[in-house]
C-alpha cells in the first residue's frame, strides 16, 4: 500500500537549491549573463526536475545511511503563492517500508530527543501529540505522525547534503525555456 505525504524541505526561495540551479544555468552559458538575463525560464517545469532528482537523492542518502530502500515517488511540487508565510513542499508517495525507517529511528537518541521537543508543553506552545502517541505502534500512527518521521530524516538529510550539488538534467534545458 503506497501512502502520500507532505516532504517539507528548505524550499526554492532563497535557499541553496536555488543557488545550485542558477549556478548550473551559468556553467550550462559559459557566464554569458546577456544571455541569462534574455532567458524566459519556465520555473515551474525547471523546479519539478529539480525536485525529482531531489527525490532520487533523498531515496540514495536513505538506502545509504539507514539500509533501507523506502522508494519515494515524486508526486508534486506544492508551492505557495507568497513565500512570506511558507515555502516549497514535496508530495510524495512511498510504500509501507516506511515503517522499516521507524524501527531504525525509535532507536536513535537524536530522533527521540526530537519526538521529545515536539511533544513538549511549553509556554506559548501545547502540542497536538504526547510522547506515548509515539511510542504505539508505528501501524496505529497516522498520516501526520509519519510525516514528522520523514520531517526528522529531511533534516538529517539537508544537515548533510546541504553543501552538496543535486544532479538534474540540465541539458533538457530547452524544456525550460518559454519561446
Amino acid at each position: 500500500m503506497r501512502i502520500e505525504q507532505i516532504i517539507k524541505f528548505r524550499g526554492f526561495y532563497d535557499s541553496g537549491h536555488m543557488a545550485n540551479i542558477e549556478d548550473e544555468i551559468e556553467s550550462y552559458f559559459d557566464g554569458d549573463f546577456e544571455k541569462i538575463n534574455n532567458l524566459n525560464i519556465d520555473y515551474k517545469k525547471l523546479y519539478e526536475e529539480y525536485s525529482k532528482a531531489l527525490i532520487n537523492k533523498f531515496n540514495d542518502f536513505i538506502t545509504e545511511d539507514y539500509e533501507i530502500n523506502i522508494n519515494i515517488e515524486f508526486v508534486e511540487l506544492l508551492s505557495p503563492r507568497f513565500y512570506n508565510y511558507s515555502t516549497d513542499q514535496l508530495s510524495v508517495r512511498c510504500d509501507n517500508r516506511l515503517s522499516k525507517l521507524y524501527i531504525k529511528l525509535i532507536k536513535d537518541d537524536r530522533f527521540i530527543e526530537y519526538i521529545k521537543e515536539l511533544t513538549n508543553i511549553r509556554d506559548g506552545y501545547i502540542p497536538f501529540y504526547k510522547y506515548s502517541d509515539f511510542e504505539k505502534s508505528f501501524y496505529k500512527w497516522d498520516n501526520i505522525q509519519k510525516s514528522i518521521l520523514l520531517d526528522f530524516v529531511v533534516a538529517e538529510f539537508e544537515n548533510i547534503m546541504w553543501c552538496e550539488f543535486v544532479e538534474f538534467d540540465l541539458y533538457s534545458i530547452e524544456n525550460w525555456f518559454n519561446s
